[in-house]
């Protein structure tokens, strides 16, 4: 999965601060909803998660907390007052083959150095799952701050204060409400069967093989890279050119399971579509022909029928 920034803009300027409220709102959200995070990576003007889900409605649920979090940490960091997404999320499946899951795990971890921003992908100074499955801790630590909680209690104070007149009030400390917690990454489902120790073997092995692949691009990594990385005065700069293309639609080792997954998606849209055509012709019994894991259309007004009671107010 894929977000990006609205225009490009660098809004996810690597700092500590920022990387722990990140950190804290996908932790969070991650309690909430039971999302099983492999790898996440916050670049400057865009994210890649690796996640395995149960269900649309799941992924549905923690983006939509987890985005509109994280929009109002960087817009309170650095002072934003508009939009930091775009208007929607890039989702593609990945197969079932070892393959093609390890393929997609390597080319998370080479993020920041394949670009030549670092000379090793556990040295990008901002959200990184790099070291955390080299290290084998499988854990990312932030900050949660409970904004309501904090809202609640300056709103006192400025009462107190203007109820006061000139009366000093001590204001509350906003580090009260923040507590430490954990991003908990799991194992992408083809090393489910792999011990901790291995998993961090593995994970070692895939970074060894990219610093091989791109050591050309490392050797003009020069001196004070992190400095320009977390250069605040870069905030909201819009590159002139972003990248762009079609995105696939499976990620698959083989063309032979490729083909098999698109059908399988075109199938399922196909579904999708007629019984939303049958919908809005008004058939209500359309509603239960939706395939599995869909979001049935709302506000679809339907004709109604001349036998039917007219409405009664209440109140």
């Amino acid at each position: 999965m894929t977000i990006k920034t609205f225009q490009g803009r660098y809004f996810f300027i690597p700092s500590k601060r920022l990387n722990e409220l990140i950190i804290g709102v996908l932790a969070y959200a991650q309690k909430k909803y039971g999302m099983r995070i492999c790898y996440v990576v916050f670049m400057s003007n865009h994210a890649h998660f690796l996640i395995r889900a149960d269900s649309a409605k799941q992924v549905s649920n923690f983006f939509c907390l987890a985005n509109s979090q994280i929009a109002k940490e960087v817009q309170r960091l650095c002072g934003w007052t508009g939009g930091i997404f775009e208007s929607h999320c890039d989702i593609t499946i990945v197969s079932h083959e070892s393959e093609a899951q390890i393929a997609r795990l390597r080319y998370l971890m080479s993020q920041g150095l394949k670009e030549g921003a670092v000379p090793h992908p556990a040295k990008w100074p901002g959200v990184h799952s790099a070291r955390a499955l080299m290290t084998g801790d499988m854990k990312l630590e932030g900050v949660w701050v409970r904004r309501s909680e904090l809202y609640e209690v300056e709103r006192a104070h400025d009462r107190r204060r203007r109820d006061a007149q000139h009366t000093r009030h001590k204001k509350p400390n906003p580090k009260r409400f923040e507590e430490r917690v954990c991003l908990d990454l799991s194992p992408p489902p083809c090393w489910d069967d792999l011990d901790r120790e291995e998993i961090t073997k593995q994970s070692c092995g895939l970074c060894d093989g990219l610093l091989e692949e791109f050591a050309e691009v490392r050797a003009t990594v020069a001196k004070g890279y992190s400095k320009r990385i977390m250069d605040r005065s870069k905030f909201c700069f819009r590159p002139a050119k972003t990248k762009k293309g079609n995105r696939p639609k499976a990620h698959a080792a083989t063309m032979a399971v490729w083909v098999e997954y698109v059908k399988n998606w075109q199938s399922w849209l196909d579904a999708y579509r007629r019984a939303s055509q049958r919908l809005r012709l008004g058939i209500v019994e359309a509603i239960s022909e939706f395939p599995e894991h869909a979001f049935v259309p709302t506000g679809i007004l339907l004709p109604t029928h001349a036998d039917l009671p007219p409405p009664v107010a209440i109140g």
